[in-house]
């Protein structure tokens, strides 16, 4: 079939938003789009900001940026490298229920030529490797990579017939589909997990089932039951090598897996960082940014330090179980209670002082033992449902490339 290589403004208008600045914000009006609100997955969430534009201001200076339904929407800032090295943004449809809604600077929204073009077609394109390729070269920035309406006037698209495209775009949105519901699926089962562990012992920072409330150094083993990384100068780039102990940082914990990650330091550098070990069991969680996310350790891994983006937790199993106690510090409360006590502005910081200073309850062990059986259940059913997610990405990921090289 033919393709036709065109330039993307000739089969797209694309438009992006005005420069508003801070000053001109509201806390009522007409609600301003920004990048945090499109998702990965696609959709848009208006209850991540709350900044608004003043009616009157809308309609004598912005009117023509208010988005119509139905507009694919992209963010064009704050976007993400992948680990191929190519730049990937994110899109999402306006709906009915999102307006009236202003467009910002740095979103970017889209409409579909008649008889040229489809907009669901464009919001996969801009996920495949044809896109990817060509708006990494033309991105601007080092710490965060932007793009704009003239990067994208240099955007080649190679267009099959308008019917084509449609066809292409609803088996990927057949396909989409299915991949949302298994990550629907994780989500309710990580839910469950929370639902569980509130039947059971209720709130934990306002212990409403009145149980024995300790602090979190009194439930850690030994001296370094709470210890942070290696700080400073103890460990630099330098030290690492291609092979000898691993070093756990907060890639591990965020992505959930130790698989990710490939640091590693000698025997003569472990040595002297060796009450940074990570031992089975341990809980890790990350000190910055992303702070109060947390992973155990299992059984079986390398062996390694942590690095000075987490903290390693120590619980003495004789009083608190591991999973009981990474679920508390997981706790919507309990996160509440550190971003209260965490510094470093926007960027948020914690430190180990911050978590030796943590109140926990302390409920029988049998009960914690009893908890953290349930847990392990509902975890058998997420790595099932990952591993179909897994094979589900595969699948779409090799539909997208014959969907854009004319092999679907």
């Amino acid at each position: 079939m033919r393709y036709l290589k065109t330039k993307l403004d000739k089969a797209y208008w694309f438009q992006e938003g005005p420069g508003v600045r801070k000053w001109q914000f509201r806390d009522e009006g007409i609600k301003l789009l920004n990048v945090a609100n499109i998702l990965k997955s696609g959709q848009l969430d208006l209850n991540k900001t709350d900044k608004y534009l003043c009616n009157d201001e809308v309609n004598e200076k912005y009117s023509h940026f208010l988005a119509d339904k139905g507009d694919l929407v992209i963010a064009s800032s704050g976007i993400s490298i992948d680990e191929d090295g190519l730049l990937r943004t994110r899109g999402a449809f306006i709906e009915e229920q999102h307006l009236p809604i202003c467009m910002n600077t740095s979103t970017i929204r889209f409409k579909a030529r008649d008889s040229i073009s489809d907009l669901r077609f464009l919001k996969h394109w801009i996920n495949s490797y044809e896109f990817r390729v060509q708006i990494s070269r033309e991105v601007t920035g080092i710490a965060q990579k932007n793009f704009g309406p003239s990067h994208l006037k240099k955007i080649i698209i190679n267009l099959p017939p308008l019917e084509e495209q449609k066809r292409i775009a609803r088996i990927l949105d057949t396909a989409d589909e299915i991949r949302a519901k298994r990550r629907q699926g994780i989500e309710e089962l990580d839910r469950l997990a929370q639902s569980v562990f509130l039947d059971m012992f209720g709130d934990p920072v306002t212990n409403p089932k009145g149980w024995q409330v300790s602090k979190i150094t009194d439930v850690v083993s030994g001296k370094y039951g709470i210890k942070a990384g290696p700080f400073g100068s103890s460990l630099k780039k330098e030290d690492y090598v291609e092979n000898g102990y691993r070093v756990y940082g907060q890639e591990q914990v965020i992505a959930g897996s130790f698989d990710v990650g490939d640091y590693y330091i000698d025997e003569i550098k472990f040595q002297k960082l060796k009450n940074c070990a990570v031992n089975a069991g341990d809980i890790l969680m990350s000190l910055v940014g992303s702070f109060g996310k947390v992973l155990i350790v299992p059984n079986g891994i390398e062996k390694g330090i942590i690095n000075p983006r987490l903290v390693k937790i120590t619980p003495d199993l004789g009083l608190i179980d591991s999973t009981f106690l990474a679920t508390i510090l997981e706790n919507e409360a309990t996160q509440k209670t550190l971003k209260s006590m965490a510094h470093g502005g926007t960027m948020g910081i914690i430190n180990a002082s911050i978590i030796k200073q943590l109140s926990i309850i302390l409920p029988p062990i049998l009960l914690q033992k009893k908890f953290a059986s349930i847990i392990q259940s509902i975890e058998a059913q997420k790595s099932l449902h990952q591993q179909h997610l897994t094979e589900l990405d595969n699948l779409f990921a090799s539909l997208q490339s014959r969907a854009f090289n004319g092999t679907l």
